[in-house]
């Protein structure tokens, strides 16, 4: 008798285990936490980090997983500088963006900008070999009123897109109150 008491605990605590260790597997976190505007999610806690250059401060968020790196960057702006990007041409936005991915060495560069319901964006993918291997980068530039997030995903080109990359990008939204 004691001894089916003993497995039955036993038995419980494992699954109890098993049950806790799947939750934390499947734990999403959004970022940014307190955003005025946009909002992504990535599948496991990122590294966070503050980040600073040419003036303007803002929030970076990595996460490294075992076949691509996802990344995001935000940044609050002021209304001024919201209007003089919004006064910006798609080609200076594109090129901004191209700036940005030969700055990092990446090669066959694919540049397109656009405006959806989520605001002003450009999109750059390039390649580059690191190691050996070629690599697929992507970043998407996106635009607010008061606010820039940049996404960047990265991968090696014959897997990209990766089952996780395609669900970081899609999780992009609008924070409620700016809908």
């Amino acid at each position: 008798m004691k001894r089916q008491i003993y497995l039955a605990v036993l038995l419980i605590v494992l699954c109890s285990f098993s049950n806790w260790a799947q939750n934390k597997k499947n734990v999403k976190y959004t970022f940014p936490k307190k955003s005025v505007e946009f909002v992504v999610t990535f599948p496991a806690k990122p590294k966070l980090k503050k980040i600073s250059a040419k003036g303007v401060s803002g929030t970076s968020a990595k996460l490294v997983l075992a076949d691509e790196i996802i990344k995001a960057d935000v940044t609050e702006i002021s209304e001024a500088v919201s209007a003089k990007i919004e006064r910006f041409s798609e080609t200076e936005l594109a090129s901004a963006a191209r700036n940005h991915g030969r700055d990092n060495g990446y090669e066959d560069l694919t540049v397109t900008t656009d405006k959806t319901d989520i605001g002003r964006y450009a999109r750059m993918q390039g390649y580059k070999t690191i190691s050996d291997v070629r690599v697929m980068y992507e970043a998407h530039f996106y635009y607010g009123k008061r606010q820039v997030l940049i996404l960047y995903v990265i991968s090696e080109s014959s897997e990209y897109p990766t089952k996780a990359i395609s669900k970081f990008l899609n999780s992009l939204s609008i924070v409620k109150e700016n809908k």
